[in-house]
C-alpha cells in the first residue's frame, strides 16, 4: 500500500494554509497557484497527506463533516504546549485517556476536528 492523502476544499484556502504551515507546522509537500480556484497545498502529517484546495470561483462551498483527523505525536504535552504558544485554541485539553494515550485536540478553520495523541509510558 501507498501513502493515504485526506483531501478537501477549504472556505479560506490562505487561512487554512497558513493554520496547518505556520501553526502546526506541518511540512508542506507541494504547492500551486494557478489561478484563482486553482490552488492547493499538501502537507505532510504522520504516515500520511493533507491536500487542501481552494473553492472554485462561483462553487457552492461545502464544509467537510462527519471525519476527524488524528496525529500520533511523539510527546503530546510538549505538541501541547507548542500549539498553545502558536495561538491554536485548544477544543479540548490535554488529558490521559482510558484507552492509553494522553491527547488533546484542535479545530482547523474549516471546522475539522484534530486530536493530537501520544501512548503513556
Amino acid at each position: 500500500m501507498g501513502t493515504f492523502t485526506i483531501i478537501f476544499v477549504s472556505k479560506d484556502f490562505d487561512q487554512a494554509v497558513t493554520f496547518y504551515g505556520s501553526k502546526l507546522q506541518f511540512p508542506v509537500l507541494n504547492q500551486w497557484d494557478r489561478g484563482p480556484g486553482n490552488q492547493g497545498c499538501m502537507f505532510r502529517i504522520g504516515n500520511g497527506q493533507l491536500e487542501i484546495l481552494a473553492v472554485k470561483p462561483g462553487a457552492e462551498y461545502k464544509q467537510p463533516a462527519n471525519f476527524e483527523i488524528s496525529v500520533e505525536v511523539e510527546d503530546a504535552d510538549q505538541f501541547y504546549t507548542f500549539v498553545k504558544s502558536a495561538g491554536v485554541p485548544i477544543r479540548g485539553e490535554i488529558a490521559d485517556k482510558p484507552w492509553g494515550a494522553r491527547a488533546f485536540s484542535v479545530t482547523d478553520p474549516d471546522g475539522i476536528k484534530l486530536i493530537f495523541s501520544s501512548k503513556i509510558k
